[in-house]
């Protein structure tokens, strides 16, 4: 039997049987995704990618079984599966057998709906794995064979049938169960938890009877978990399984309101709960409030966060937007003409702590105030996040804006279903703990991290494993019912009313009051009764203010005075007018950061706080405000002058011409760009080039001309040795690098002397065998890496795998992805430099990721970020 005979047979059998027969050629070529000409595992994909791209090709599978059960499917997820399992194929093309061919050609073209047609595809790419090595040849036989023998058994039997029964009639091919032996060990040497997946390929080979029930839970596995790492998904699979009682969904999914002060949040909060809005008299929100919402139609409660949005408190949002959400964002009407950037500034906050979560993007006051906001660049920049625009006047719900009021909760009600936090399966036990939970709240505003694990030991939640405690925590802390911040120092306890959090921190906030002693916080904390939301009594007693000074510390809203400990400062309401300061910017070096489209409020806020031991004083006055600071560096005895400019959006420094000028301006750059990280914003950094280093002397231009910093480097890194303006000047690249970058050890400033960079190849290993080549430098101009041999970047870069691997291993349910992240980084690094042709560009954006995750890892995983600060410097961009 040939292709074209299997083709023609398929044709005209019911869509279902297609699918059967598909899915069954892929499980009989499957062994062969760990066989290669190089004798290595899995060595069609990369191995960073092996455990991701295995995955999905299980997922695949069930994805076909499920056509053939003939289950409802939601049509996106089933493109989802399918597009994965075609991604991996694409990654280890390979030549399939006519009988794996012939079931890809007529599943993927052939069904005639939509459902069906995503089911075959998604089956049929898994089954086109088949490797033509000398034993897969062996057996082509036997899959002929086998395949005569399907398509007459799906005829007679029907597709159920046909998966249901021994992949093998008979004895399986001696070279086929070698195969799938060594298969088996492959996968399991993985270590990615894939044992259930090992064990659903064995009953699938040996004809035992799917389990319609649990292969639709697989199937269906919301976008919170499938977010997640392999190992996690596969742990959770198996939790599935291992359930006693069939688990129900949570039904139980957050939504935060954020924008501007008045633009409106509260108000269409009171709309959706059917209560009454007068112009002009909601009062301000004080911090955050938190409502309880039935989605009308469902058994689903959403939790309302409204944010309040004054300037001032914005930098607190960080510590309490979660992704898993469905955020509302209101546009202010007061400044028409920045709408577009005052939405794009809380997008970006969405994107950053949100990690893109949906959004729907509101303007009130369209009655009075219409906004028009620039929806196309919107859409261009955020696809992915924004979910709908609407035009809204909140006092006219019922009115003249009715229907539009009605659009908007039919697609707000879609949206919060759509979140797939409400869609985790929770078992008998994780809704006991929930439930015990919440009774506690009246009584008590915090949770010991000892009462947290007896509960879940009463209740029978596993200490680790799948559905274990720390997956249970992580969840209950994007639902809001505990707020956990796994760095947070000095607190061995969960906060189990979040409102005791958001009050404690906003109450500082407004008292505007931009220095107080820890006394006098604990003295406006308890100085008026505070109720939650359901009217619970929230108590401050001193013994527990600690952790509102910790938690706004730790998110950089506030530092104490290294003179007098007992002093916080809150940089974000500091007074706005400059200080006198008497630093002259005219003979100063300068180096601006233009922001493309806003400046984070929170940057300078954050960089007040970074910077507090190097603020300067005079005259026993810190010189410090709202948006800059004066510096004064005591190592080197250098001033930096930092200043933040909303109206250009431009962050500035200025440093005094010094030999250490580089040194110090390298250190408030990473601080900047550490800061800047978090979220996804372009800016340009540039430099006022100095008149010394310009070329021709005689004829020096009126007004300073200005250069791209990252230019400049990327034209030396090339080799030149001028830098052309645009203005047709000439500047010697050394002269201006010699004053805005470290200088080199051994590097004689005085003479101007930049070092020439070298670029080789070493080979670096770690613990589990060779991992390719990496682009180094042994000398390179600007490193703080004092050795000029290449073993300085091996140890380097071995030990910050060791220490990734350590921060794996004790790393929170939030910071093991991050850990993940930055380990993935550096692998990517490793994989480029064994291009015969490595790309600069590339190596930066593995960089910007491992920098990113270390960002957010900044306490908990410090050595980390100083290991790979040794490395940068030797990384070609």
């Amino acid at each position: 039997m040939d292709r074209q005979e299997i083709e023609a047979r398929l044709q005209k059998m019911p869509i279902a049987a297609s699918v059967a027969f598909a899915v069954r050629v892929g499980l009989r070529v499957l062994p062969w995704l760990a066989q290669s000409k190089e004798k290595q595992v899995l060595m069609r994909w990369k191995e960073k990618d092996r455990a991701s791209q295995l995955l999905s090709v299980f997922l695949a599978y069930d994805v076909g079984l499920m056509a053939v059960w003939n289950r409802e499917i939601d049509r996106a997820v089933l493109s989802s599966r399918a597009n994965a399992a075609a991604i991996a194929a694409n990654a280890a093309t390979a030549n399939a057998a006519n009988a794996a061919n012939a079931a890809t050609a007529y599943a993927a073209n052939t069904a005639n709906t939509a459902n069906a047609a995503a089911a075959s595809a998604a089956a049929a790419n898994a089954a086109a794995y088949g490797y033509d090595s000398a034993d897969y040849a062996a057996i082509i036989f036997e899959f002929r064979f086998q395949a005569e023998f399907d398509l007459a058994f799906v005829l007679k039997n029907g597709a159920k049938a046909l998966v249901e029964s021994p992949l093998w009639q008979g004895k399986p091919p001696t070279k086929w169960a070698a195969a799938s032996r060594h298969f088996q060990s492959a996968v399991s040497g993985l270590n990615s938890g894939f044992e259930p997946w090992l064990t659903w390929y064995d009953e699938r080979c040996r004809g035992v009877k799917v389990d319609a029930d649990q292969l639709q839970k697989r199937v269906c596995l919301p976008d919170s978990i499938l977010s997640q790492s392999p190992q996690q998904i596969n742990a959770y699979i198996a939790s599935l399984a291992q359930q006693e009682e069939p688990p129900s969904p949570l039904n139980r999914v957050r939504t935060i309101f954020i924008g501007d002060g008045e633009a409106g949040k509260t108000s269409l909060i009171r709309v959706l709960n059917n209560e009454p809005v007068v112009a002009g008299i909601e009062p301000k929100t004080p911090g955050i409030e938190i409502r309880e919402w039935k989605v009308p139609a469902t058994d689903i409660t959403a939790s309302f966060w409204d944010f309040g949005g004054q300037v001032m408190v914005h930098a607190t949002h960080q510590l309490f937007l979660r992704e898993s959400c469905l955020y509302v964002l209101l546009v202010s009407a007061r400044e028409k003409e920045k709408a577009t950037e005052r939405a794009e500034y809380w997008l970006e906050h969405v994107k950053s702590f949100g990690k893109g979560a949906p959004v729907l993007i509101v303007t009130n006051k369209a009655d009075k105030e219409p906004v028009r906001l620039d929806e196309a660049l919107l859409l261009e920049k955020y696809p992915a996040m924004i979910k709908g625009f609407f035009q809204l006047a909140c006092t006219q719900a019922q009115g003249n804006f009715r229907n539009q009021f009605e659009q908007f909760k039919t697609a707000f009600c879609q949206q919060l279903q759509a979140v797939g936090l409400h869609q985790v399966l929770f078992g008998e036990a994780h809704f006991a703990v929930l439930e015990n939970l919440r009774q506690r709240t009246p009584q008590q505003a915090f949770l010991s991290h000892q009462d947290y694990a007896d509960v879940c030991e009463k209740h029978r939640v596993a200490p680790d494993g799948g559905l274990d405690r720390a997956w249970l925590l992580d969840i209950l802390d994007k639902l809001g019912v505990i707020v956990h911040f796994p760095d947070l120092l000095g607190t061995e306890e969960y906060i189990l009313n979040p409102r005791w959090l958001t009050y404690g921190v906003y109450t500082v906030m407004y008292n505007e009051n931009p220095r107080m002693s820890r006394q006098q916080v604990i003295q406006l904390l308890g100085k008026n009764p505070v109720t939650d939301q359901y009217e619970n009594l929230l108590s401050y007693p001193p013994a527990k203010c600690h952790i509102v000074f910790e938690a706004m510390r730790r998110y950089k809203l506030c530092y104490f005075l290294p003179r007098d400990p007992d002093q916080l400062i809150i940089p974000a309401l500091l007074p706005s007018d400059i200080k006198q300061h008497g630093f002259d910017t005219a003979n100063a070096l300068e180096f601006h950061y233009q922001f493309e489209s806003f400046l984070p409020r929170h940057l300078i806020s954050e960089l007040i706080v970074e910077c507090h031991e190097d603020i300067a004083i005079i005259k026993e006055q810190d010189i410090v405000w709202q948006h800059g600071m004066l510096l004064h560096n005591k190592t080197h005895g250098i001033q930096a002058l930092v200043q933040a400019d909303y109206h250009f959006r431009r962050l500035s420094i200025w440093l005094t011409s010094h030999p250490a000028a580089g040194e110090f301006l390298a250190v408030l750059r990473d601080k900047v760009e550490k800061i800047v990280a978090r979220i996804a914003i372009n800016y340009a950094q540039n430099i006022r080039l100095p008149s010394a280093a310009r070329l021709d002397q005689s004829a020096l231009p009126r007004e300073p001309e200005w250069g791209n910093f990252r230019q400049i480097l990327a034209q030396r890194n090339k080799g030149r040795t001028s830098y052309d303006h645009e203005s047709g000047s000439e500047y010697s690249i050394a002269k201006i690098l010699g004053l805005f970058e470290p200088k080199a050890p051994g590097n004689d400033s005085k003479k101007g002397k930049t070092v020439q960079k070298i670029v080789t190849k070493v080979k670096i290993n770690n613990k589990k065998g060779k991992m390719g080549d990496v682009i180094t430098a042994k000398t390179i101009s600007g490193s703080n890496n004092t050795s000029t041999d290449s073993a300085a970047l091996k140890a380097a870069l071995d030990a910050l795998l060791k220490e990734l691997e350590r921060l794996q291993q004790s790393a929170s349910a939030a910071q093991g992805p991050l850990v993940a992240k930055a380990a993935k980084s550096v692998k990517q690094i490793v994989d480029e430099s064994r291009d015969a042709e490595p790309n600069p560009a590339q190596y930066k954006i593995s960089w910007d990721g491992l920098s990113g995750a270390l960002a957010k890892l900044s306490d908990f995983g410090g050595k980390a970020v100083e290991l790979a600060e040794k490395v940068q410097p030797f990384l070609p961009f």
